[in-house]
């Protein structure tokens, strides 16, 4: 599989996981969160062993795990519990929140278990 495929793919996993978590918590889908957090982090894992080139599952492995445990679950937590904000603005900052901690993500992965070795070393 090209390289790039591989690399969106395991984005997008990491997007629907944090996803899932953080709309089980904010909407109250599930009475707990904890079943959509089980299922997020299974995304990661199955993500991590399909689309992550072998040499860089670790890092890969951590930062997803970590990255969907603050968008999916930190974030949300800390927006409904310590800012007094109205209730119709918590969503959009758990949202701005996870959308930028899994920018984050994205960039570190690309740095570290995407990295494309093309070119000549200098």
């Amino acid at each position: 599989m090209v390289e790039i495929y591989r690399e969106l793919g395991f984005d997008a996993l990491l997007a629907i996981a944090s996803g899932l978590a953080l709309a089980a918590y904010m909407l109250g889908v599930l009475l707990d969160p904890l079943p959509a957090v089980v299922v997020g982090f299974i995304f990661v894992g199955v993500g991590v062993m399909t689309l992550v080139p072998c040499q860089a599952r670790a890092p890969a492995a951590a930062l997803g795990s970590v990255a969907v445990g603050l968008a999916g679950i930190a974030i949300p937590r800390a927006v409904t519990s310590f800012i007094e904000t109205p209730a119709s603005n918590e969503l959009m900052l758990a949202l701005i929140g996870g959308g930028l901690v899994l920018l984050l993500t994205f960039t570190l992965l690309r740095l570290t278990a995407f990295q494309t070795q093309n070119g000549n070393p200098t």
